[in-house]
């Protein structure tokens, strides 16, 4: 949704992100995937192997550098949306987001509220879905 607010470094270390949260729990879902990429399109940018050689660590610390507070947040917010897609949201994947969230000195209110937030927007999708095309999607 807003990963296009991102300049070129911070989008390709959301990628970084994204992939290894994806793997995280070892259940790389068809809707993960398909979120990363539906994320390149939205930022214009090709998932590259390059992306998948860089450890966590690596991500991190680079990001420190070039992530502010609203930059953080968005990638926090989008984090926790692919996370969430496979209605699997299991704690490895929220012990990441969290060690990110404390790394940006981002509130843990504000991982809970995004929870709560796109839980009420997958539902919202499912019924729209369900309205228009009759089926859930």
């Amino acid at each position: 949704m807003y990963l296009s607010l991102l300049n070129e470094k911070q989008k390709n270390l959301f990628l970084g992100f994204a992939y290894h949260l994806s793997n995280i729990d070892d259940d790389f879902s068809d809707s993960e995937r398909q979120m990363l990429d539906s994320y390149c399109v939205e930022m214009n940018v090709e998932f590259s192997n390059e992306t998948e050689k860089n450890t966590i660590e690596e991500l991190k610390n680079t990001a420190k550098a070039i992530f502010d507070e609203k930059s953080a947040k968005i990638v926090l917010f989008e984090l926790i949306g692919l996370a969430m897609a496979d209605k699997n949201y299991d704690g490895s994947e929220r012990n990441l987001i969290s060690e990110l969230a404390e790394q940006f000195s981002v509130s843990q209110y504000f991982l809970e509220k995004c929870e709560s937030l796109l839980s009420e927007y997958f539902d919202f999708q499912t019924k729209l879905n369900e309205f228009v095309l009759g089926q859930a999607v």
